[in-house]
């Protein structure tokens, strides 16, 4: 049952004084869902109980989840089609659509995680070679990267990696989403 349906990004904001560092920093004028105490935010347009609610009862192009520091795989799981960029303890922690181009600052650190089996077909500008990679749900506990080139290109089997970057490349990678 959805009660609140936008047309622009929401962000929902967890208690805690590091939601409201990484608020700040997505601070554009988005309507806020409250889960916890931060119900008297000046944007706050309902307060729920929990992540889980949020996703069920709120419609948005993109949910922004700030301070959700232990739920992320499996609301990623159980929400295949909803878009969610976490932030929590510095990074974005978002899905990889099937076929991903980007333009990151050279040198960041980026993280792959598989949600389910999935190889990666192709890739380019990455310091580590991912080209036919596989990485199994339950057995591979992910791998870690860096770009060498501002440009990245990423082609998986299927859909089925999060990927995991510090919270400085949040308007890149929002951009890199089309959302």
């Amino acid at each position: 049952m959805i009660d609140f349906s936008f047309t622009s990004p929401v962000c929902l904001l967890a208690d805690g004084d590091e939601s409201l560092d990484l608020f700040r920093l997505v601070s554009e004028d988005f309507p806020v869902i409250a889960v916890g105490s931060y119900a008297n935010h000046p944007r706050v347009k309902a307060v729920m109980a929990d992540l889980d609610q949020c996703l069920q009862r709120v419609d948005s192009p993109l949910f922004l989840a700030i301070g959700f520091t232990d739920s992320f795989v499996n609301v990623f799981e159980k929400y295949p089609y909803k878009n969610i960029i976490f932030f929590s303890e510095g990074n974005v922690i978002f899905r990889l659509p099937k076929c991903w181009v980007a333009s990151i600052a050279i040198g960041t650190q980026i993280s792959f995680y598989p949600l389910k089996d999935t190889r990666i077909l192709s890739a380019s500008g990455f310091k580590y070679d991912l080209d036919d990679l596989v990485l199994k749900q339950g057995e591979s506990v992910g791998t870690e990267n860096e770009n060498f080139e501002e440009h990245l290109y990423i082609e998986q089997e299927q859909a089925g990696l999060l990927c995991i970057m510090p919270v400085d490349q949040y308007g890149k990678i929002r951009r890199s989403l089309s959302l």
